[in-house]
């Protein structure tokens, strides 16, 4: 089988730049894409120089690794040795990925061929979709990595918590907002999911509500005027009771404020209440 060293030379790049582009979305780094090709061709150099030369055992080990190194500070360059070691591991992390990967593809689609006691693959692709497969790999990992980071963010500012209303007592999240400062009357307004105001007022008809209509079964229940970005819109606020959030200790909040939302945020926040700051701080009312 014929082998063209342009072949050679744009298939190692092109794979070396997906190796430090999936890095770089590991690492949500700002680095441009013109490093990262840099970084590509000083790789496709130095494996096109091993080629040439029969290098075995730790040295072999030890050129890879040097070459790594040197690879990961033209791509992404040099801040710290906490941070560079970080980017190392990070890019020996997406290396072994994709490296998994294309054994798996190679396995799966490729003829062994055995020579002097060594077993290589002959691949049936065509290499543009070898390239396809580990772009959409990357593009995987990089939303897995993307939603578990956006999770961890999200739970540090999550809590339990329980309104009570009469003899209801409804348990659901809660989650602290710095953005939420709405207020009435000095107290702030914790926003609440339609969803969860069903499950507290179940005969109260949301259209009837949107529509400006007051609703009896509610004697708090009264409207204020808010700005949005779409311009100046009435909301629903009402009184509840108590309001409890468990964070370290249960804060109770007497007679807590809350506001129907228009907007269904809860699939978004898996939280059924949406609390300002001077909710926790407690400086508007004593918990």
């Amino acid at each position: 089988m014929e082998v063209y060293i342009e072949d050679v030379i744009i298939d190692n790049i092109v794979l070396n730049f997906l190796l430090l582009f999936l890095t770089k979305k590991l690492l949500r780094s700002e680095k441009k894409n013109i490093f990262l090709f840099l970084g590509a061709v000083f790789g496709m150099l130095g494996a096109v120089a091993l080629a040439l030369k029969d290098v075995q055992g730790i040295y072999l080990f030890l050129y890879k690794f040097a070459l790594g190194s040197i690879i990961v500070l033209i791509s992404f360059g040099y801040k710290s040795i906490r941070s560079y070691l970080l980017t190392y591991l990070c890019f020996v992390f997406a290396t072994a990925l994709m490296g998994g990967l294309s054994f798996l593809i190679s396995f799966s689609f490729g003829k062994a061929i055995v020579s002097n006691g060594e077993v290589y693959y002959e691949l049936g692709l065509p290499i543009g979709v070898v390239w396809l497969v580990v772009g959409l790999f990357s593009a995987l990992v990089c939303k897995v990595v993307k939603i578990i980071k956006k999770k961890a963010l999200k739970s540090n500012y999550i809590f339990e918590a329980r309104l009570e209303v009469g003899n209801k007592r409804l348990k659901t999240k809660i989650y602290l907002d710095t953005g939420n400062t709405l207020e009435d009357l000095g107290k702030p307004i914790t926003l609440i999911s339609q969803k969860q105001f069903l499950k507290l007022y179940p005969n109260v008809s949301l259209i009837s509500l949107f529509l400006g209509n007051v609703p009896k079964d509610i004697s708090s229940a009264r409207y204020i005027t808010t700005d949005s970005v779409g311009g100046k819109k009435k909301m629903l606020v009402f009184e509840v009771e108590r309001l409890v959030v468990e964070d370290k200790k249960e804060m109770i909040i007497q007679n807590a404020l809350l506001g129907l939302s228009q907007v269904e945020f809860e699939k978004k926040l898996d939280c059924g209440l949406v609390g300002g700051i001077e909710l926790f701080s407690g400086e508007k009312y004593a918990s």
